[in-house]
């Protein structure tokens, strides 16, 4: 799994200087200063060998993904048609917009999840209004989310209008919104059986599944849990070890991540994501059984 910053949206920024359908080559792109994607190109999620060797992706097409998914993270709202002339090189290029991206009235753009924790709710809010009516009035803005208007908006006489030119036709909005569900579950109550997603979503199994496996792990006691949350680096770990087995002791986390980030655990990281995962008797963790 890859690794993020945070979006800052009190990051200063004049957005009108770069407009969504600008040259994305341009120079002056560059100059945007809340770029908050940091990946790894040695990411084994982004690569791809046969076990000869015989097979690798080209750096070329891992960078390209790396600048694709930079511009999603810099622009907040995506226009597909724009997006594909600029990589049209790159295979999959809708698969990690999906990604990375929800839908609001036709158009992409970027989830809540990569806000800190205190943006997510007035995020949620803006975006809420701009699926009901297309626009913010000017009485709905604040100096609390102005930031967060402007990312998404361009102001027009008395309202914000919402970025981008509709592209995405009623199924793709049907798709996202399935999925959002499905995310807010998992964020309530962390590790769940399908079964007790089924019930709490009413989807039938065939069509979650399909999302399950976008969104989510699958560990060995056949819960799921999803793939990004807080305290990545840790919460990796984690996931990697309850996919392979039940229970390990607390020295092998806490060894893994030194070898891995050459720094020490903190004990109230590890606590906060044990919790989500875990539960301890005589010195070893245990993983949940899901709800």
């Amino acid at each position: 799994p890859r690794e993020y910053k945070y979006c800052r949206s009190e990051d200063k920024c004049d957005y009108n200087a770069f407009p969504l359908n600008n040259n994305l080559n341009d120079s002056n792109y560059d100059n945007i200063t809340n770029i908050t994607h940091i990946s790894n190109i040695n990411d084994n999620s982004l690569s791809i060998t046969t076990r000869n060797d015989s097979f690798k992706i080209s750096q070329h097409t891992l960078h390209m993904k790396n600048e694709l998914i930079k511009t999603i993270f810099r622009l907040k709202v995506i226009n597909i048609s724009i997006i594909k002339n600029i990589f049209n090189n790159l295979d999959g290029i809708l698969e990690i917009i999906k990604e990375y991206c929800m839908v609001c009235r036709g158009r992409y753009i970027l989830k809540d999840k990569f806000y800190e924790e205190c943006l997510q709710d007035n995020r949620k809010i803006i975006i809420q209004q701009l699926k009901e009516k297309g626009y913010l009035e000017t009485k709905y803005i604040t100096k609390n989310n102005i930031n967060l208007v402007v990312e998404l908006c361009i102001k027009k006489n008395d309202i914000y209008l919402l970025k981008g030119e509709e592209e995405i036709e009623e199924i793709e909005e049907t798709n996202n919104k399935d999925e959002n569900i499905i995310y807010e579950i998992f964020k309530e109550v962390g590790i769940c059986s399908i079964e007790y997603v089924i019930v709490k979503s009413g989807m039938e199994k065939e069509e979650l599944i399909k999302i399950l496996n976008n969104l989510t792990y699958k560990l060995i006691n056949n819960s799921y849990v999803l793939k990004e949350g807080e305290e990545n680096e840790i919460r990796n770990i984690f996931i990697e070890i309850f996919i392979k087995k039940r229970s390990f002791k607390r020295n092998e986390i806490f060894e893994e991540y030194f070898k891995r980030f050459n720094k020490e655990l903190k004990i109230g990281v590890f606590s906060k994501v044990s919790k989500e995962f875990c539960t301890s008797k005589g010195g070893v963790w245990y993983l949940k059984d899901p709800i």
